[in-house]
């Protein structure tokens, strides 16, 4: 018996043992290089966008959908306690009554699908309706459901031909997280090497940035009053990333299949545009509270009303 109980002991503690090796390791954040392998130029990316006299005069943002999920697994180092993901559509407006649609957020079916019994606005998703169907061009920073899903669960979406903006890449289906819709065809916006730029529509460009997904890419836009905005998609879910020079965690990013090395030479360009224009606004999709100190600024709309 009492062996029996050393035994019991020994397997006690390698089990423990086990569990926090796992909590360090893969609950860790990937190091970021002192270097980026690639640069974000500010007045290569100015260029790209053409005159400032053609950029949109304003910049809206819709919450269609919300859902929780442990900081922790977000941002590695991060508390274990819940933080609110926000899923926002964007919508810019032109002087000549034309707009353009970023980021158009996923159908209640597939909240119910993918995040089942989450807050969804369902006003919100008709007033994205609304939008999209009068687009001159709609864009995403990344093929996941919820930031194409809105494209790909419109009613809309056989009237949108060539204005629906995808690269090739964001054309392909993925592993994890894609929309239910075929999407197969020609792209109908360039791509290139990392950090190559391409623009969308009058001060939007595309700074190609494969790591989250294949087909991931970063969205500049140019406000007609100066004002400048990185939407960088899902590089982060949270601002505290860039914060605490972190990624998401080593599993997270594993399940998900992400290019992790290619997503902190991301990181690290992004921070060293920061430093150098401290000015630009980077928005990161999920956060909740940065959304809110935009809207409560009047830097961004609330809603497309």
């Amino acid at each position: 018996m009492k062996k029996l109980k050393v035994a019991l002991g020994v397997l006690l503690g390698l089990a423990l043992a086990l569990v926090l090796v796992a909590k360090l390791v893969l609950l860790t954040a990937r190091d970021l290089p002192e270097k980026a392998r690639f640069t974000l130029d500010l007045a290569a990316l100015r260029e790209a966008a053409g005159p400032i006299e053609t950029c949109p005069g304003s910049a809206h943002a819709e919450q269609v959908a919300r859902m929780e999920q442990r900081e922790a697994l977000a941002v590695a180092g991060g508390p274990f306690s819940k933080v609110t993901f926000g899923f926002y559509a964007w919508q810019l407006r032109y002087a000549d009554g034309t707009s353009v649609v970023l980021d158009p957020v996923h159908s209640r079916r597939t909240q119910e699908k993918q995040s089942k019994g989450q807050p969804y606005d369902d006003g919100a998703w008709a007033r994205q309706e609304k939008a999209v169907a009068a687009a001159s061009a709609i864009a995403v920073t990344h093929e996941h459901y919820d930031h194409l899903g809105g494209a790909a669960d419109s009613a809309h979406f056989a009237s949108f031909g060539p204005r629906l903006k995808l690269t090739a890449a964001q054309r392909r289906p993925l592993r994890f997280g894609s929309v239910d819709r075929d999407l197969s065809g020609e792209p109908t916006l360039e791509s290139g090497p990392e950090g190559s730029l391409h623009q969308v529509a009058p001060c939007v460009v595309a700074v190609s940035a494969a790591g989250h997904t294949p087909g991931s890419q970063m969205l500049y836009v140019r406000m007609k009053g100066g004002a400048e905005l990185l939407l960088v998609g899902d590089i982060v879910w949270q601002e505290s990333a860039f914060e605490r020079l972190s990624t998401r965690p080593r599993l997270v990013s594993s399940i998900m299949g992400e290019d992790a090395e290619a997503i902190t030479h991301q990181i690290r360009a992004i921070l060293d545009l920061k430093k150098a224009a401290p000015s630009i606004d980077v928005v990161v999709a999920h956060d909740v509270p940065a959304m809110e100190r935009r809207f409560q600024s009047g830097a961004v709309g609330r809603g497309f009303n």
